[in-house]
């Protein structure tokens, strides 16, 4: 049961607790290899005045965190960190959030439509169809597919409603939250619905 608190528990040391950890810390490590390359990579540029064509999430990041890191570096009588520049261990935990979160809401969402449209018959012939019509035209030009696909959009849609990946999400707070005439203090869990 997910609002039960007593199933947050992930310090136990339980078995699955510790295989939980350990795989975490390699994929927690592997993301830091990465994030050191690709500082090096954003610094090299940064300092060359080179433009980059597309930026993905990370180097977005990184270049935020780079950024603030240099400010900091040529004024040390200011000691405010760039508001939008963002550390760097909370740059691991929402690489870390991306990774689990994009990996875990696709499969659930994936195996969930698999699932209803092999429960209907006609839904998948409808769907089918239109994938075989829009085939050819999407390898020509793969930015229609929202209007050579709009059925099969619209099932994804539904079962995303009927089956949602994520129902609710839970956050430890930072700071002390007012709500009402009630104080949550600093470290709490709350769920968000």
């Amino acid at each position: 049961n997910l609002f039960n608190p007593m199933t947050q528990w992930y310090w136990l040391p339980t078995e699955r607790n510790r295989e939980y950890a350990f795989h975490s810390g390699t994929v927690r490590r592997a993301l830091e290899e990465i994030c050191e390359r690709k500082v090096e990579d954003v610094r090299s540029k940064e300092s060359g005045g080179e433009k980059e064509g597309k930026e993905d999430m990370l180097a977005i990041l990184l270049k935020s965190d780079v950024v603030a890191t240099s400010n900091d570096d040529q004024s040390q009588s200011q000691s405010k960190q760039t508001p939008n520049a963002c550390r760097h261990g909370e740059m691991i935990e929402m690489l870390m959030t991306l990774f689990f979160a994009g990996y875990d809401t696709s499969s659930i969402g994936l195996s969930m439509a698999m699932y209803e449209v092999s429960e209907h018959p006609r839904i998948q012939s409808l769907c089918a169809e239109e994938a075989r019509r829009a085939a050819d035209h999407l390898v020509l030009d793969p930015t229609q597919w929202e209007d050579r696909l709009a059925y099969n959009w619209a099932v994804v849609m539904e079962t995303l409603r009927l089956h949602p990946p994520v129902f609710t999400n839970c956050r430890n707070l930072v700071k002390d939250v007012e709500l009402d005439e009630y104080t949550v203090p600093s470290g709490t869990r709350v769920y968000i619905p």
